[in-house]
């Protein structure tokens, strides 16, 4: 529950399906959605219209304008597909 808000909904769409390469873990298969969510929604699912999980709320990226990360441009909101985690799970 993002600062204590229980229970928050929001409506949003998938807006880009991607692989993530991470330094120091292997490359994963990410999706970003146009949907609002804050500290506290980490595991939340993503749902599509009939109430499907298709994806688990992971974090937030923020994109800035300058170096000293002062004037942020952008944040992207960024989950985990339901095939990955059927992967991690070892179902289908």
């Amino acid at each position: 529950h993002p600062k204590q808000m229980l229970y928050t909904y929001t409506q949003g769409y998938v807006s880009r399906n991607t692989m993530y390469n991470y330094p120091d873990r292997p490359v994963l298969d990410l999706m970003e959605v146009t949907a609002d969510f804050a500290e506290g929604s980490s595991g939340a699912p993503f749902m599509d219209d009939c109430g499907n999980m298709v994806g688990m709320v992971k974090g937030t990226t923020s994109i800035f304008y300058d170096e000293e990360r002062r004037n942020p441009q952008m944040v992207l909101r960024v989950g985990i597909p339901t095939k990955v985690l059927r992967r991690l799970l070892g179902t289908k």
